[in-house]
Order: C-alpha cells, then structure tokens, then sequence
C-alpha cells in the first residue's frame, strides 16, 4: 500500500496534476483586408438582385469602402449576419470612393451586399447591370 501512494505521488508531480498555469488567454485579433467584385441592378420597379459576399469576423469594427462602379453610380451597402434582423449596418447609401464604419453586431457570420440606389423605390429597372469594387476592413 505504502508503493501504491509513493508512485501515484510521482506521478501527479510528474504529468503536472498540481494544478496548472491558468485559463488560455484569447487570440489576438488580426485585421483582415477582403477586396469584392460583384454585379448588382434593380430587375423591376420593386425587385433587385445581387451578389452576397460572407466573411467571419470577431468583435470589432467592420469598415467598407466603394472603389469603384461600372456606371460610376453610387450604391446602397448592408452587412448583417445571414437571416437576421441584427445588422452591422443597415441598409444605407454608399458613394464610389466613400467608406462607411460600424461596430460588428450579431454573430461571426456577415453578409455583405451591395444593391442600386433605386431598388425599391418604384423607379424602372437599370437598363444594365452594375460591376462594383468594395473593400471591407474587419477583425478575423
């Protein structure tokens, strides 16, 4: 019996059963750069389509910035995370060579989409597609 304990001492001091180093601190965030190219246009006076572009990111600031357009039209821009209500930014206008900055909100997964200013508004469709460029900045 007296073996018994003398080698289960041992071995608690030898595979580190004395406890431990403390909790595993969290990575640090990097910052990603993710660069886009889509097409998007308004299809009926009340319908649009476009390209959706996902990313992941953590708590953090999410920043897009419009390079550029086919039409050197304007845009509106949306980031939120897939099927939900909780967006990081909600649907608003975006100039080409503007950049628009929110805080993350909802989950990790984002969804980025870009659609013509006149979707939704009742005006006629856009006669072509628009190509667009965008930079989103985000914590990963």
């Amino acid at each position: 019996m007296k073996r018994l304990a003398i080698a289960a001492a041992l071995l608690s001091a030898t595979c580190g059963g004395g406890g431990g180093s403390g909790p595993t601190p969290s990575p640090t965030p990097v910052t990603e750069t993710a660069n886009y190219t889509g097409t998007t246009r308004s299809t009926s006076a009340t319908t649009c389509t476009g390209d959706s572009h996902s990313f992941t990111a953590v708590d953090g600031s999410i920043s897009i910035t419009l390079l550029s357009t086919s039409t050197n039209e304007n845009l509106t821009a949306q980031i939120c995370p897939p099927a939900s209500q909780t967006c990081t930014l909600t649907r608003r206008q975006i100039n080409v060579g503007q950049t628009i900055e929110a805080p993350r909100q909802g989950g990790t997964a984002q969804v980025l989409s870009l659609l013509p200013l006149n979707c939704g508004t009742g005006a006629p469709p856009s006669p072509d597609p628009i190509t667009y460029n965008a930079r989103v900045i985000y914590q990963r």
